[in-house]
C-alpha cells in the first residue's frame, strides 16, 4: 500500500489540474440529474410500496382517484353577506371542472329529499305508535257507538284530532332534526360566523404541482367574486388537505435550502478557525462538491425522490463527509510546516491517513448502510444516500483534495514552522483537559456510563416510542394556522366529510352493508375501538320494511275515519296521509350531492365503509391509531377476505409497526458491521476492546441524555442509534490509529498519548463540530420529527467525540500510571502529524 500511495502522490503532484478538471466536469454533467430529484413530503413516502396501508391506498385510489379536499372558509359577522357570497361562489367553483369531484355548501338537497320522503324518515317508534293510537281510537269509537258499552279503562285513547296533530308535528320534526345544526341549510357553525364550501377533488396528496395549480384557480374565482363587496369584514381562506400538503412541502423545500447553506457557511467558518488558513475553505469545497453531486445523482437514479427523512441529507452529507478531508488536510499542513517536499508531504499524508480515514468512512457508510436492509423507506433511502455519500467523500478527500492542495502550494507554499505552532487551539484545550486529571476523567466517564445505562433501562421499560403524533407534525405558523382552521371546521362537520377516518372497500354494495353490520355489532359489544361506522345506507331511512307496513295500516285507518272528521282534519289527513305507492328507497335515489363521498370514478355507489374515531381528540394518539386500524383490519368481509383499508391512521400504524420491526434490526446490523471493521482495522485485542468501550460509552451517554430530555423515539430520530455506531467509532479509530502510529515510532505510552491528543484530537474535534453543524441545521425545520433527529444526532456527536478524544486518552494515561504529571511533551524533535 505504501508503494501504491507513493504512485498516487506522484501522479497527483505531476497532474493536479487533470484530476480537478475531470472531477469538476463530472459534477457539472450530473447537475441536471440532481435537478430532477424531487421531494415527496407525504407520510406514505416513508413506507415501502408493499406496506398494507400503501397497497390498500393504491387500490382505493384506483377506484376513487385522489381523495383530497379543499375547503373555502368564509368568515364575517354579517350572516346574510356570507350566505350571499357562498351562493354566488360555489357554482363558479363547480364550473371549473376536473380535478373537482363535487362541491358541497348546503344540505338543502338532502333536506328536500327527506321532506319528500318524510314518512319513511320518521322514527319507527313514532310510526308504530301512531298506528297503535289510531287503532285504539277506532276501536274505542266503535265501542262507544254501542249504547250498552261500558269502559273499564281510566284513560281513553287520544282523539283523532290529537293523533292527526301528532302526525303533523312528528313529521315536521323528523324532517328537520338532522338539519338543525346547519343554519338555513348552509354548512356553517352554530355561531354563523364561519361558513364553508367543501370541494372534493381527484387530487392525490403528493401531487403538489397539480394542487398548487388548482388552488390558484380557486383563488382566482374567489378574488373575481370580490368578497369585500359583500361585507367589509368578509374574509375568505383556503383550508383542507390540499393547502396543508402544499404548505408542508414548500416549507420543507425552503428549510432544506436554508439548512444546507447554513451548514456550508458554518462548516467553512469552523474550518478557518481551526486551520487559521483561508486556503482550507476552497480546498475542502473542492473535496466535497463533486462527491455530493454524484451522491444525489445516484439518489435520483435509485430512490427517485427525497422524503421527510432524507430531505435534509444534503447538510448531513456535507457536515459528515468533510471529516476525512479535514483529517487529510491537517496532516498535510503538518508535513509541509516541517519543511518536507511537496510530493513527499502528499505521499506521507496518504500513508498516514488512508487507513484510518477509510476505516472511519466505511464505519460511517456501514452505519448508514445498515438501514438499507430495512423495508421502511424512511430508513432505507437514508441509508442509501448517506452510505454512498460517505464513501464518495472519502474518495474526494484522498484523490481530489490532494490535487487542489498541490496547486495551491505551488502558488503560495506554507512556511515551515516548529513546535506547538503546528497545532490549533482545539488541540491545546483538549491536551490540557486530558492531562489535568486523567484518572478522574476516566472514572467519571465510567460513572456517567453506568448512570446512563440505568436511566436508559428505565426509559425502555416505560416504552421509548413516541405515540403523540402532534410531536411529529409541523409547528410552522403557516401550517399551524391552516390546521387550526381545519379543526374549527371539523367541530361542525362530520369526520366522514373532512376528518381523519379509516376507510374499507367492499366488493359489492351488499357486502358493504353486511360489513357495516359486523363492524357495528363488534363495536357495540365492546370488542372494537372505533366509533361511528358510515356507508351510503346511513343516508337512507332505517327499518324501511317495518315502516312501510305500519304506514300502510295508517293509511287504511285514516281513510276509514276521514269522512267522519271535520273539513279541517280532512285537509290535514289529505296532506299528511302516507302515499299508497310507498316502496323502499335505494342509494341510487339519493341526491348526488350527498353520495359524492361514496361514489367511485366509474359511478359505482355504495362499496366504501368509513369508520370514525370513538371520541374527539384521538386522531393524534398513536396508540389509539394503531388499535383503531388493527380493529378494522381484523374484521372480514362476508366471503372471509380482508378488505382494503386505508387512511392516515393506517399509515401511522404501519410507520410505528415498521419502527418496532426494522429499528432494532438496523441497530444490530450497524453494531455488527462496526465490530467487523474494528477487528479488521486493528490487530491487538486490547486496541479493539478500548475502541468498543469508547464507542459504547458514547452511545450510553446519548441514550441517557435523550431519556433525561424526555425525548422518545420516532420514525426519524430512531436512525440516530445505528448511525451513531458508525460515526462514533469514526473518532475513536482516528485517535487510536494515531496512538498506534506514535508508539510504532518509538514513543513511550505517555508521550504517545500527548502527541495523539495534540495531533489528532483537534482535527477529530473539528470533524465532530462540522458534523454537529450539519445536524443542528435541521433545527431550522418546523417539522418536530426532523428537529428531534437533529437534536439527537447533535447529542450523539458530543458524547462520541468526548468519549474518543477525552475519555479514551485519559484511560491510556491513567493506565500508564503517570497521573497529574505534565510530562506530555514529546521526546522527539519532530512529531508525526495527525491522522
Amino acid at each position: 500500500m505504501d508503494r501504491f500511495w507513493n504512485r498516487v502522490a506522484a501522479w497527483q503532484t505531476r497532474s493536479p489540474g487533470t484530476v480537478l478538471i475531470a472531477s469538476l466536469v463530472l459534477a457539472a454533467a450530473l447537475l441536471p440529474v440532481v435537478g430532477k430529484l424531487g421531494l415527496n413530503s407525504a407520510w406514505t413516502a416513508l413506507l415501502p410500496s408493499n406496506a398494507p396501508s400503501v397497497e390498500d391506498l393504491e387500490t382505493i385510489k384506483d377506484r376513487f382517484g385522489g381523495m383530497s379536499t379543499l375547503t373555502v372558509a368564509v368568515e364575517s359577522k354579517d350572516h346574510d353577506a356570507i350566505e350571499r357570497f357562498v351562493r354566488d361562489v360555489a357554482p363558479k367553483i363547480e364550473a371549473l371542472g376536473p380535478p373537482v369531484r363535487h362541491v358541497a355548501w348546503s344540505v338543502t338537497p338532502y333536506e328536500q329529499f327527506v321532506e319528500e320522503h318524510r314518512h319513511l324518515y320518521a322514527d319507527l317508534k313514532t310510526v308504530e305508535g301512531v298506528r297503535n293510537d289510531l287503532d285504539a281510537r277506532i276501536q274505542f269509537e266503535k265501542a262507544t257507538a254501542n249504547p250498552f258499552y261500558v269502559s273499564f279503562e281510566e284513560d281513553e285513547p287520544p282523539t283523532f284530532d290529537a293523533i292527526i296533530e301528532r302526525v303533523k308535528r312528528e313529521g315536521e320534526q323528523g324532517a328537520q332534526t338532522a338539519f338543525d345544526r346547519y343554519p338555513n341549510g348552509y354548512l356553517a357553525n352554530s355561531a354563523r360566523d364561519l361558513y364553508i364550501v367543501l370541494i372534493r377533488t381527484y387530487l392525490e396528496s403528493d401531487d403538489v404541482p397539480g394542487s398548487v395549480a388548482f388552488m390558484e384557480r380557486v383563488q382566482a374565482v374567489v378574488d373575481a367574486t370580490k368578497p369585500a363587496a359583500y361585507a367589509p369584514d368578509l374574509r375568505v381562506t383556503l383550508a383542507g388537505d390540499v393547502p396543508e400538503s402544499i404548505e408542508e412541502h414548500g416549507a420543507v423545500e425552503q428549510e432544506l435550502v436554508i439548512a444546507t447553506v447554513m451548514t456550508i457557511v458554518l462548516v467553512l467558518l469552523s474550518v478557518v478557525a481551526f486551520f487559521r488558513k483561508t486556503r482550507a475553505v476552497p480546498l475542502l469545497a473542492l473535496q466535497l462538491f463533486p462527491p455530493v453531486v454524484v451522491t444525489f445523482a445516484i439518489a435520483q437514479w435509485t430512490v427517485h425522490y427525497l422524503n421527510t427523512s432524507t430531505a435534509f441529507l444534503g447538510s448531513i452529507v456535507v457536515g459528515n463527509g468533510v471529516n476525512p478531508g479535514i483529517i487529510w488536510l491537517a496532516r498535510f499542513f503538518e508535513e509541509r510546516r516541517t519543511g518536507v517536499s511537496l510530493e513527499a508531504s502528499v505521499a506521507q499524508t496518504h500513508r498516514a491517513t488512508w487507513s484510518a480515514t477509510l476505516t472511519a468512512s466505511l464505519a460511517a457508510a456501514s452505519a448508514y448502510g445498515s438501514l438499507v436492509i430495512t423495508d421502511f423507506r424512511g430508513f432505507r433511502d437514508f441509508g442509501i444516500i448517506g452510505g454512498v455519500g460517505m464513501v464518495l467523500c472519502w474518495i474526494g478527500a484522498l484523490f481530489i483534495l490532494p490535487a487542489g492542495a498541490v496547486l495551491w502550494e505551488r502558488w503560495r507554499p506554507l512556511p515551515a514552522v516548529s513546535g506547538n505552532a503546528q497545532h490549533g487551539v482545539y488541540s491545546v484545550v483538549l491536551e490540557r483537559l486530558v492531562r489535568s486529571r486523567p484518572g478522574a476523567v476516566w472514572m467519571g466517564s465510567v460513572a456517567l456510563g453506568v448512570i446512563a445505562l440505568i436511566i436508559t433501562g428505565i426509559a425502555i421499560a416505560s416504552d421509548p416510542i413516541e405515540y403523540d403524533m402532534t410531536k411529529l407534525r409541523s409547528s410552522r405558523e403557516s401550517t399551524q394556522a391552516t390546521s387550526d382552521l381545519n379543526d374549527r371546521i371539523n367541530e361542525f362537520m362530520s369526520r366522514t366529510q373532512t376528518g381523519t377516518v379509516v376507510a374499507a372497500l367492499a366488493p359489492s354494495r351488499d357486502a358493504a352493508a353486511e360489513f357495516e353490520r359486523t363492524l357495528e355489532a363488534d363495536r357495540d359489544a365492546g370488542k372494537a375501538s372505533y366509533g361511528p361506522v358510515n356507508t351510503v345506507f346511513d343516508l337512507l331511512p332505517a327499518n324501511q320494511a317495518r315502516k312501510i307496513a305500519a304506514l300502510g295500516e295508517i293509511r287504511e285507518q285514516l281513510l276509514s275515519v276521514r269522512d267522519r272528521l271535520s273539513e279541517e282534519d280532512q285537509k290535514i289527513i289529505d296532506e299528511e296521509i302516507p302515499p299508497a305507492d310507498l316502496k323502499p328507497l335505494t342509494p341510487d335515489e339519493l341526491p348526488k350531492a350527498l353520495t359524492a363521498p361514496f361514489t367511485e370514478k366509474d359511478g359505482t355507489l355504495g362499496r366504501i365503509v368509513v369508520t370514525e374515531q370513538s371520541k374527539p381528540g384521538l386522531n393524534w394518539d398513536g396508540r389509539y391509531l394503531v388499535e383503531w386500524t388493527k380493529d378494522v383490519r381484523a374484521r372480514s368481509l362476508p366471503d372471509g377476505s380482508r378488505p382494503p383499508v386505508a387512511g392516515r391512521p393506517a399509515v401511522f400504524a404501519d410507520i410505528l409497526d415498521t419502527i418496532w420491526r426494522d429499528g432494532p434490526l438496523a441497530i444490530g446490523v450497524s453494531f455488527l458491521a462496526t465490530l467487523v471493521l474494528v477487528f479488521l482495522a486493528f490487530t491487538e485485542y486490547r486496541q479493539r476492546l478500548l475502541l468498543l468501550v469508547s464507542l459504547l460509552l458514547g452511545v450510553l451517554w446519548l441514550s441517557g441524555t435523550m431519556a433525561v430530555l424526555g425525548m422518545k423515539l420516532n420514525f426519524l430520530n430512531f436512525v440516530a442509534f445505528p448511525i451513531t455506531f458508525g460515526i462514533g467509532v469514526d473518532y475513536g479509530v482516528n485517535v487510536m490509529r494515531r496512538y498506534v502510529s506514535e508508539r510504532a515510532q518509538g514513543l513511550g505510552q505517555h508521550p504517545a498519548v500527548g502527541a495523539t491528543v495534540r495531533g489528532a484530537g483537534g482535527a477529530v474535534a473539528l470533524c465532530s463540530l462540522t458534523t454537529i453543524i450539519g445536524y443542528l441545521s435541521l433545527c431550522v425545520s418546523g417539522n418536530l420529527a426532523i428537529r428531534s433527529f437533529g437534536i439527537a444526532m447533535s447529542v450523539s456527536e458530543v458524547t462520541c467525540v468526548a468519549s474518543a478524544v477525552v475519555s479514551l486518552p485519559a484511560f491510556l494515561l491513567w493506565r500508564a500510571g503517570r497521573r497529574g504529571r505534565s510530562s506530555l511533551a514529546p521526546q522527539r524533535a519532530s512529531q508525526s502529524p495527525a491522522e
